[in-house]
């Protein structure tokens, strides 16, 4: 839901700030207050392109910033987070300025952002009514979904998309294989050779590393063995050698023992040492006794890592990736030798398929027409109720041919992810004249009507969550205003709706109610909004009813619209 609007330097606004609830949220004020002017102020958070002539006049930017909670939609926070953008509280921050210079930012939480994030971020979470933007009925691709979950065709839909994933998945399968086996032969003899030679040199794993040690001590034998044999020597042969010195210590330390008892602890400390360095002289001596200079080995040894290191260049960057090309490689030559075998049963499997996503197709199809004629029935009551019996609604389905597309139906339609079907909205807004796409019709208020009573006939299942109506009441009056009002609480339940209203029946089933208002100081137009409660709100129902001059007939008026309204 939006929780609050900000704006600043905007038209007319110098600076304004609005709280949002859930539910109905209402907005009236006096003819050019600026109520319109939150509504395009709006459009630029949902990404339309902004004009540097509605900053306000005086002023080198405007500032507009809105706050959206969506802690308590997690689908849609998903969907949000899938576009790169960082909402851990679950909300989420946007920020437009609009520069003079031309040079405008938006951030998102923060970080910078474009109009095209912007656009894909409130795609089916906002729709605004009364200008064309931003709404999701419009979109045709919208159309077939809205229909599925109106007709509550989920289970079908969901075999249906199971069974056509297997089916695409058979197709590529049979399309791979038949590509491959047009270069089959070819394939073979290179994938033979592939495994010949890596089988013929045999390589093992960590081998190279094993070989690259027994080179490096080759390679360095003589110099290791004077080393070792000279530590060997410097430890216990020499005239000076350390076990010499050692034994020396250890005779001083045990008359110093002798003499003051509490050194005693030293001599077991040198006789420690002492055994210590005999052992490191051992070991060096043994260890200068098995290194042998081998040329022959060496050469080997050479040789044996410049065939593993050959592989390594035609296969992989390791032994193991070298290792592995050779399973793949055994795999593939396996999947070709099968060839035919191979085939034959992806195409029965793929024959069986095509026969189940078919008849599944066809049952989806009358399910949607069925749907399809009772949606055009709740509409049309809708519509009339709503002031407009003369509109004509029509949802109109469509088979997508299949053209050279291998995945059809028996009819010769192209099956995808959705079905056979395409759905397409259309309305005649006119007597005698032709259906036409939702896009086509010119009147905002005519246009906001028609999606409201499609909103209250879709509420149980469009994932819309938060719905804007700037002309939605125009050239409304009497009893229509009243189901007016009551359709837009009744959508408001499951949803947030702000509606800017000019009729007292809307306003007063509004849960919040916030008044816009100008005066002039100074010189210049100021902009102010409050929330409006308790008699301030029976004071504006009244002036909504009565006009200028607000009796004690129009504030009792007032207070029972606002006391049935609960």
């Amino acid at each position: 839901m939006l929780r609050d609007l900000r704006i600043q330097n905007y038209a007319i606004i110098e600076e304004l700030s609005l709280g949002f609830s859930p539910g109905l949220n209402i907005i009236t004020g006096d003819t050019g207050a600026g109520k319109s002017i939150l509504i395009g102020a709006m459009g630029l958070i949902l990404g339309d392109r902004a004009a540097t002539d509605r900053i306000r006049a005086g002023a080198d930017a405007a500032r507009i910033a809105a706050r959206f909670d969506l802690s308590h939609a997690p689908d849609k926070l998903d969907e949000v987070q899938e576009l790169g953008v960082d909402a851990p509280d679950g909300e989420i921050v946007v920020h437009r300025v609009l520069s003079r210079t031309g040079k405008g930012k938006i951030t998102v939480n923060g970080d910078p952002a474009t109009l095209g994030l912007l656009g894909k971020l409130w795609r089916n979470l906002v729709d605004v009514h009364g200008q064309h933007a931003h709404h999701s009925l419009l979109n045709r691709e919208q159309h077939l979904d809205l229909l599925d979950a109106f007709g509550r065709h989920h289970d079908t839909r969901q075999a249906y998309e199971v069974c056509y994933t297997r089916l695409a998945s058979l197709q590529e399968a049979l399309v791979g294989l038949e590509s491959a086996s047009r270069d089959r032969e070819r394939r073979l003899d290179f994938l033979r050779f592939q495994i010949d030679e890596i089988a013929s040199i045999d390589p093992k794993a960590g081998e190279e590393e094993t070989l690259e040690r027994e080179c490096r001590l080759l390679g360095n034998a003589e110099r290791l063995t004077s080393l070792s044999q000279g530590a060997y020597t410097l430890l216990h042969e020499s005239d000076e050698s350390l076990s010499d010195s050692i034994g020396r210590l250890l005779t001083i330390l045990q008359e110093l023992a002798s003499l003051d008892p509490e050194t005693g602890p030293w001599t077991a400390q040198g006789e420690e040492v002492k055994y210590r360095l005999e052992d490191l002289a051992y070991t060096l001596r043994d260890y200068a006794a098995r290194l042998e200079p081998d040329p022959t080995r060496l050469a080997e040894l050479e040789d044996r890592l410049h065939k593993l290191r050959s592989l390594k260049r035609k296969y992989g960057e390791s032994i193991e990736a070298v290792l592995r090309c050779r399973e793949e490689s055994e795999a593939e030559l396996q999947r070709l030798t099968n060839s035919e075998e191979e085939g034959a049963r992806l195409q029965d499997a793929f024959e069986q398929n095509l026969v189940e996503a078919s008849a599944l197709a066809d049952r989806l199809s009358a399910a949607r027409a069925d749907a399809g004629r009772r949606m055009e029935q709740e509409l049309a009551r809708e519509l009339s109720d709503l002031g407009m019996p003369a509109i004509r609604f029509s949802v109109r389905p469509q088979k997508r041919r299949a053209g050279q597309s291998r995945l059809r139906d028996r009819h010769g339609n192209a099956l995808t992810h959705r079905g056979v079907d395409t759905v397409e909205f259309l309305v005649s807004a006119n007597p005698g004249e032709p259906l036409q796409p939702l896009a086509s019709i010119a009147s905002g208020g005519e246009l906001s009507r028609i999606m409201l009573a499609i909103k209250t006939v879709l509420a149980d299942v469009d994932r819309v969550g938060v719905l804007i109506f700037d002309e939605v009441d125009a050239g409304v009056g009497g009893a229509v205003a009243e189901i007016l009002g009551k359709r837009l609480r009744y959508v408001a339940e499951g949803k947030q709706v702000i509606c800017v209203t000019h009729l007292p029946q809307v306003a007063s089933l509004g849960q919040t109610h916030c008044h816009i208002s100008k005066k002039v100081v100074r010189g210049r137009t100021i902009v102010r909004v409050r929330t409006l409660e308790g008699q301030e709100r029976v004071q504006e129902i009244a002036r909504m009813l009565g006009g200028l001059d607000i009796t004690q007939t129009t504030v009792a008026h007032a207070r029972e619209m606002l006391g049935q309204a609960g």
